[in-house]
């Protein structure tokens, strides 16, 4: 077997698909899926540890892992005050 076997293979129906997650998110992404405003995230950014975003050109992205991360880390540190 080789690396090459090993590797995946791209399945072109699923790349074109919608339903395929992004690796960044763009400000609005952020909104559109957290239900967060924009003041909110800046704040965040500052008080709680939010992820700061990597600056592509003019584009402000951040990692959508990072932006998952924190939240999941906010409901398990809500979910153990209760």
């Amino acid at each position: 077997m080789t690396i090459k076997d090993e590797l995946p293979t791209i399945d072109r129906e699923r790349a074109t698909d919608q339903r395929v997650l992004p690796l960044c998110w763009r400000l609005r992404d952020i909104t559109r899926e957290t239900g967060m405003r924009r003041s909110s995230i800046y704040a965040a950014m500052k008080a709680l540890g939010f992820p700061a975003p990597a600056k592509v050109g003019r584009a402000s992205l951040w990692s959508r892992a990072s932006v998952i991360e924190w939240l999941d880390a906010r409901f398990a540190e809500r979910g153990a005050a209760h």
